[in-house]
Order: C-alpha cells, then sequence, then structure tokens
C-alpha cells in the first residue's frame, strides 16, 4: 500500500518470468613481438529470449623503446532487459524491450619511464537500442522503451611524476554524450549524462616535509552539470572546486599525529540536486600502535 493506492502484481507463470544464457568464449594473446602486443578474444551467447549473439574484443599496442607505447581497443558489449523491465508494470507498451548493443573505440599513448608517466586516450561508444525510462502522464506514469542510439565520447590525461620527496598526480577528462532517438515524426537528440560533468580535474600533491612529517594536498575541479528532474526540464548545476590536505607526523614508532582538512576554502555546492556538501571540516587525533 502507498500513497498512490494498493500495488497489484502482474500475474506472471513461473516460466514466462524465466530466462537462462549459455556462452562460450576464448581469447588469444601475443605478448612482445619486437614490441607488438595483441589480445584477440571473443565471446558467443545464446540467450533463450533474445538468440544467438557474437560479442569481441581486439587489443593491439606497440611499444618503442621500452618507454613509449601506442595502443588502441576495438569492442563490442551486449546487455539484455533485466526481468524488472521486461515484466514489471513498468514494461514498454509498445512490445517487447530489446537488448542494447554497443560498439566501442579507444586510443592513445603513453609514456614512462623512470620516474615520469604521461598518458592520453580518446575514446568513442555507440550504443543501439538503448533502454531508457520515459515519464508519462497516465498510470504507472512511465515505462522503460528503447531509444534508438546513444553516443559518448571523451579524452583522458593522465601524469604522474615522482621527484623523491615530491610526488605529482594530475588527471583531466572531457566527457560528451547524447541520444539520439525520434519524438513523433521527427528526429531529435539530447544531453542525457545527467550529474556527469564535462570537465573533471584532479591533482593530488604528496611532500615529504621531513622523515617523519609528510603531507598531502588534493585539489578536485568539476564544471557544470546537469540534473533531471522528475516532469520538469533538467536543471543545471553549477561548477565547484574543493581542496584538501592531509598531514601526519611519526612520534615513535607506536605514536602518529594527524590532521585531515575538508573543503578548506568553504565552497558551498551540491553534488546531487536538493542535497548541500559539508562546508569547511576538520579530523585531528592521534594513532597508538602497540
Amino acid at each position: 500500500m502507498s500513497a498512490f493506492g494498493p500495488y497489484a502484481s502482474p500475474t506472471l507463470s513461473d516460466d514466462s518470468v524465466r530466462v537462462n544464457q549459455l556462452g562460450a568464449y576464448t581469447s588469444l594473446v601475443v605478448k612482445d613481438i619486437a614490441g607488438f602486443n595483441l589480445e584477440l578474444g571473443g565471446r558467443y551467447n545464446h540467450f533463450n529470449r533474445y538468440g544467438n549473439v557474437f560479442t569481441f574484443s581486439f587489443n593491439p599496442s606497440y611499444v618503442i623503446g621500452h618507454s613509449f607505447k601506442i595502443f588502441g581497443n576495438l569492442s563490442t558489449g551486449f546487455k539484455a532487459p533485466s526481468l524488472y523491465q521486461v515484466y514489471a508494470e513498468y514494461r514498454s507498451p509498445a512490445g517487447e524491450l530489446d537488448p542494447e548493443k554497443s560498439l566501442s573505440l579507444e586510443g592513445g599513448i603513453q609514456y614512462y619511464k623512470n620516474n615520469v608517466n604521461l598518458r592520453a586516450v580518446y575514446f568513442s561508444r555507440n550504443i543501439t537500442n538503448n533502454i531508457v525510462f520515459v515519464n508519462s502522464n497516465t498510470p504507472p506514469y512511465g515505462y522503460y522503451a528503447n531509444a534508438d542510439i546513444q553516443k559518448d565520447k571523451g579524452l583522458e590525461l593522465e601524469a604522474g611524476i615522482d621527484f623523491g620527496k615530491i610526488t605529482l598526480h594530475a588527471n583531466y577528462v572531457n566527457l560528451d554524450g547524447k541520444i539520439e532517438t525520434r519524438a513523433g515524426s521527427k528526429d531529435t537528440s539530447f544531453f542525457n549524462l545527467y550529474r556527469r560533468p564535462a570537465q573533471t580535474m584532479n591533482l593530488d600533491v604528496g611532500i615529504e616535509i621531513t622523515k617523519n612529517w609528510n603531507m598531502n594536498i588534493s585539489i578536485q575541479s568539476i564544471s557544470k552539470r546537469v540534473e533531471p528532474v522528475y516532469n520538469n526540464a533538467p536543471v543545471e548545476m553549477p561548477a565547484y572546486y574543493t581542496w584538501n590536505l592531509y598531514s601526519n607526523y611519526t612520534v615513535t614508532k607506536h605514536l602518529k599525529a594527524f590532521v585531515d582538512l575538508k573543503n578548506i576554502s568553504n565552497e558551498k555546492y551540491s553534488e546531487v540536486w536538493g542535497y548541500n556538501s559539508r562546508r569547511f571540516n576538520f579530523m585531528a587525533g592521534v594513532n597508538l600502535n602497540f
């Protein structure tokens, strides 16, 4: 019983809500033939509701001079609807849901030598028959349906440098995505990566001040995001950044003191619309180990 009245479970026989799948897979790995590496894999699935499906993964890489690597990946994926999506009262009124199928492409370069590790990756992923939840003005006020295609792409940059007493780790992500579908007689597309920032940056600095005293400083920057709102237009969440600091001092082998400062700049922000996050806060104490 709820505010909407009693819930009436759909009448289903035991056989109708049962699924089974048989899968077989194999892979081939080639290691370091004059710097060339390869992983090739395939999987065959027999699904009692969705028939025969074959997916594969092709992952080559080439290493130059033991410190420079070029790599890529081409793969496909398959995701069947859940039993809930198929049989709940929110099942599609247009007919049975089709499984999602994806094609992913990734390529990048990496440099690693001694105390330096640099990496750049571009990725693209297209999903056909993407399963989405569609709001409705009539009971049960929504249902699962297949959209035409989901297109996501992005760029990832990573860097790690060890100077001995100072270590730096940084990463940057640029993300974009949209769903393309048909609304009535027109084709439409819109951004639907809700709560996922278009740009994310992280910087982490570790400092060994003395043999017994260490400090870690981290900064995170999150760009604007879009938050979905039920039965209304999405809202835009403002960008924000946070600055944290952690430090510990080893007094003896049994005693260690620490301080942990969070959101030092006292930033006011929300990760989820309507729910505030903590402003400046800290914790300090000692650890005893016997």
